[in-house]
């Protein structure tokens, strides 16, 4: 996990003040499912299709598990190679500008998230 924030402030005069903050949080998880920390056998089949442009195509369907090999159709599978990661990444930059007088106060602030 990593956060970061930055914030940097300049007076050019006595009554203007610019500002730029930044904020970034990337978060990388891959959470425990006691399911998925298996070792074992799935059947798999082969499914053929016919595809728009006349070819054939094949795609495995995966069947039932079993801790040992049922038959030629087994295939050994590590279900924690195959547990799904969270990348989340947010940043933000905001920019602000103010400018104070003796009866008023005027702020011009803008943003931008990726």
């Amino acid at each position: 996990m990593l956060r970061s924030t930055a914030k940097l402030a300049y007076r050019p005069g006595s009554r203007d003040k610019l500002t730029l903050e930044s904020v970034v949080n990337h978060t990388l998880e891959t959470p425990y499912e006691h399911m998925w920390s298996r070792r074992g056998y799935v059947q798999v089949r082969p499914d053929t299709s016919l595809a728009r442009d006349g070819s054939m195509t094949i795609t495995p369907r995966y069947g039932s598990w079993s801790a040992l090999p049922v038959d030629s159709n087994s295939m050994a599978m590590n279900l924690a190679d195959h547990t799904p990661t969270n990348d989340n990444t947010f940043g933000e930059l905001t920019a602000a500008w103010v400018r104070q007088d003796s009866n008023s106060v005027v702020t011009l602030r803008g943003s931008a998230v990726a």
